[in-house]
């Protein structure tokens, strides 16, 4: 249900989410209009918290013998940024996740994917997450599917990929059962 404003003003616009162009949503939650402007961040002792939490998880983990990975999914804003309203601008150059990843990756061994530029360039990138929703589609979540198991590969040489051949992608309408569709 659409706010009072939105209805007035013909805007497609509510405290949690937004249309955008080409009839994209996106969401306001989670700072998510601050992170694709680039506009927050970290503190130092903010990050060191965060990687304190994760070296926890795989100390714990590699006491029961289990590897531990991380990967990062990026945000849908930062892959889909064209599509963000002509007035909201990015300001900064670096977003949070931007920033802990960095931070990960040069002060901890984690072994940790955050595929942002792989997604940047596949070529027809409007089929990785649905419009209407915060969540990677079915060729999304492949592509996800692939950035991990290539490296789980460099400890697991003889795990099988299930190449794309393989799998059946369909796209399907949302019936609107989306996040985002229902938070519009």
């Amino acid at each position: 249900s659409y706010s009072i404003d939105a209805t007035i003003n013909r805007e497609q616009v509510t405290d949690k989410a937004f249309m955008a162009k080409d009839s994209w949503i996106f969401t306001k939650e989670r700072n998510s209009i601050g992170n694709f402007q680039n506009t927050t961040y970290f503190e130092v002792d903010e990050l060191k918290r965060i990687k304190n939490n994760i070296i926890a998880r795989e100390q714990w983990l590699k006491k029961q013998n289990i590897k531990f990975y991380m990967m990062i999914a990026p945000d849908k804003n930062r892959i889909y940024g064209e599509y963000y309203p002509d007035k909201i601008k990015k300001m900064g150059t670096q977003s949070q996740i931007d920033q802990i990843y960095e931070y990960i990756r040069t002060e901890t061994n984690v072994p940790i994917i955050y595929p942002v530029e792989e997604m940047l360039n596949i070529e027809n990138k409007g089929f990785l997450y649905y419009k209407e929703d915060t969540h990677w589609n079915n060729y999304g979540a492949y592509f996800g599917y692939i950035t991990i198991i290539n490296l789980l590969k460099n400890d697991y040489p003889d795990l099988k990929i299930i190449s794309e051949n393989e799998m059946i992608l369909e796209e399907k309408e949302s019936l609107g059962t989306t996040d985002l569709l229902r938070m519009l």
